[in-house]
């Protein structure tokens, strides 16, 4: 399993960003906060994950636009 995981890991990334995205639109037109911060939580262990992985976050983010 952890072999399949670290030959497949940008395909997981992806489909976990699809599914992180989807959850995102869907917390967005509920009006609870506590969905709010379950979301902010699990970005945070993304996150973490994709830095483990060496994944760059900071792809696609203009840095002059601060």
């Amino acid at each position: 399993m952890i072999d399949w995981i670290q030959t497949n890991y940008e395909a997981v990334f992806a489909i976990l960003g699809a599914l992180y995205t989807l959850a995102r639109l869907v917390v967005a037109l509920t009006p609870t906060p506590a969905d709010n911060e379950a979301v902010e939580t699990a970005a945070g262990w993304l996150r973490a994950i994709a830095k483990l992985f060496g994944l760059d976050l900071t792809q696609g983010i203009d840095s002059k636009k601060g």
